[in-house]
C-alpha cells in the first residue's frame, strides 16, 4: 500500500507532535516553581527550544523548573537531538520488529542521510557514540563539580548529566542563571562542554569514519575532508577574531592571557549551534556580535545534533564560487567533482535561508519598537541556527514574538529543504526541454 505521508512530512510532525508533548508536560504540577505564574506560551517556547535542541529561554531554567521538570528537558533534549524517528528505530530493534522500508526512509530523512543501506546499522552507532560521548562527559563535569566546586553528589552527577546531554546536542541550556559565566577561568569544564559540541557537530557518520580510519586522511571520503577542513577553519577564524576584537574589551576584563585564549576558543565554538557562553553576552563589542552571527548562520554539519546551513553547504557555495572565479564549468574540492545538483541544492539552501531570515527579522522588529537591528537580526539567526545565544531579548519578546521564534526554531531543526518539500505539492516531472538563454549575471 502507498504510504499517504511523505517521509518529510513524517518528520516534520514527528517534531511538532514530540514539541506539542512536551509542553503540555512542563504544565503538569510538579515542574516549575511557581505553576500559576507560568504561562502555556513559555512552556511552547520551552519545549520547541528543548526538541529543536536550540537553548534560547524565555524564563530562567535555573530557578523557574524544578528537578523534575529540569530532567524533562533533559529528556526532551535528547530526543530532539537523536530524532523521534531515530528513537523509535532503536526501539524496533530491541523489540526484534522488523525495520520496514518506509521507516527507513524517515530515519533517512531525520539524519540528512545520503544513503538508504545501512540505515539501521547507523542508527545503532549514533545511540552507541551518543551514550559513550554523553557518559563520559557527565563523568567528567560531576567529578569537576564534585571535588572543585564540592557539589553533593546527587547534585554533581545530576548536573553533570544534564549539561553533558546539552553540550553533545548542541542545545545549550545551563542549570545556571548566568549560563557559564562563572566557569570562565575552568579549563576542565570549558574545554569538556567544547570538545562535547564539536563532536556533537561534526556529524556521525564522519565522527564514525575518523575512528575507522584512526586518522587517516588519505582515503577519507569527501564529506569527512569538507567537514572537517570547514570545521577547523571555522573554529580558527572563530577564535582569533574574537581574540583581536575581545582582547582589551570588557567582556575578557580581568581575565590572564591564556584564559583569555580558552574564552576566545570556547566563544568560537559555541556559536556552532550550541548557545552556551562563558563571557556575558551584553558586553561583547559589535564586532564580535556579528562574527557570531556569521558562525551561527553556517552552524554544525549534517546528521549531527546541530543546525544553521551546514559546514557541506558553506564548503560547496565556498567551491563553486572558486570555480567560477577561475572561469571552471565543474566544480572540484579534494580533487573529487561535485555535482551540479548538489551545487543547485547548496544555493537553494542558502537562499531559503537567507529569505527566511530576512522575513522573520521584518517580523520581529514589527513587533517591537524598542527591539534594535542588530539585536532582532541575531536573535532570529540564533533561533534558525538552533544555537541559543542571545543578547538579552529573548525574556523580553512579546507572545507574538514568542509565536515568530517558535517557528524560526522549528524551521531551523527540521531544516529549510526537508520543510519545503514537505508543504510542496506533488509535481510531475517536466518531459519537455525548454530552449536555453543566456542571461547577465553579477
Amino acid at each position: 500500500m502507498r504510504p499517504r505521508l511523505s517521509p518529510p512530512r513524517v518528520v516534520l510532525l514527528s517534531f511538532a507532535a514530540a514539541i506539542l508533548v512536551g509542553s503540555l508536560v512542563l504544565m503538569l504540577p510538579g515542574m516549575t516553581s511557581d505553576p500559576a505564574s507560568f504561562r502555556y506560551i513559555d512552556a511552547l517556547f520551552t519545549a520547541t527550544s528543548a526538541v529543536c535542541v536550540t537553548g534560547l529561554v524565555t524564563v530562567d531554567t535555573a530557578t523557574v523548573f524544578t528537578p523534575l521538570g529540569k530532567a524533562v528537558i533533559a529528556v526532551l533534549i535528547q530526543i530532539g537531538g537523536l530524532g523521534i524517528m531515530t528513537g523509535a528505530t532503536v526501539l524496533f530493534v530491541l523489540t526484534g520488529r522488523r525495520i520496514g522500508l518506509q521507516r527507513r526512509l524517515i530515519v533517512q530523512e531525520t539524519l540528512g542521510h545520503v544513503r538508504l543501506s545501512g540505515i539501521v546499522r547507523l542508527v545503532l552507532a549514533v545511540l552507541a557514540m551518543t551514550a559513550a560521548f554523553e557518559s563520559v562527559g557527565a563523568a567528567v563535569l560531576a567529578a569537576q563539580f564534585a571535588l572543585r566546586y564540592d557539589y553533593p553528589f546527587v547534585k554533581a552527577v545530576g548536573y553533570g548529566a544534564f549539561h553533558a546531554v546539552s553540550a553533545f546536542n548542541n542545545a545549550g541550556f545551563a542549570l545556571f542563571s548566568d549560563n557559564l559565566e562563572g566557569f570562565r577561568t575552568d579549563w576542565v569544564v570549558s574545554l569538556t562542554v567544547a570538545l562535547l559540541i564539536i563532536f556533537g557537530g561534526l556529524g556521525f557518520p564522519v565522527i564514525l569514519e575518523v575512528v575507522r580510519r584512526r586518522g587517516d586522511s588519505r582515503h577519507a571520503s569527501l564529506q569527512a575532508k569538507i567537514v572537517l577542513s570547514v570545521t577547523a577553519g571555522l573554529l580558527a577564524f572563530g577564535t582569533l577574531g574574537f581574540l583581536l576584537v575581545e582582547w582589551d574589551g570588557t567582556a575578557m576584563a580581568g581575565l590572564t592571557g591564556p584564559q583569555r585564549v580558552l574564552a576566545a576558543f570556547f566563544q568560537a565554538v559555541t556559536p556552532r549551534t550550541a548557545g552556551f557562553n562563558t563571557v556575558s553576552m551584553a558586553a561583547v563589542d559589535q564586532a564580535t556580535v556579528f562574527i557570531m552571527i556569521f558562525l551561527m548562520f553556517v552552524g554544525a554539519s549534517p546528521e549531527s545534533t546541530g543546525g544553521g546551513i551546514k559546514t557541506t553547504t558553506f564548503g560547496v557555495i565556498l567551491a563553486s564560487i572558486w570555480a567560477t572565479a577561475r572561469g571552471k564549468t565543474d566544480v572540484e574540492a579534494f580533487s573529487r567533482r561535485i555535482g551540479q545538483q548538489q551545487v543547485f541544492k547548496a544555493l537553494t539552501v542558502l537562499s531559503f535561508s537567507s529569505a527566511f531570515v530576512f522575513v522573520m527579522t521584518v517580523l520581529l522588529l514589527a513587533t517591537g519598537r524598542s527591539i534594535g537591528v542588530t539585536e532582532g537580526l541575531f536573535e532570529v539567526i540564533s533561533a534558525f541556527g538552533t544555537v541559543g545565544l542571545s543578547l538579552g531579548l529573548t525574556p523580553a519578546l512579546t507572545t507574538v514574538g514568542k509565536v515568530l521564534i517558535i517557528l524560526t526554531m522549528y524551521t531551523g531543526r527540521v531544516g529549510p529543504v526537508t520543510l519545503g518539500v514537505a508543504l510542496a505539492a506533488r509535481q510531475r516531472a517536466g518531459r519537455v526541454t525548454l530552449p536555453e538563454e543566456q542571461l547577465p549575471l553579477g
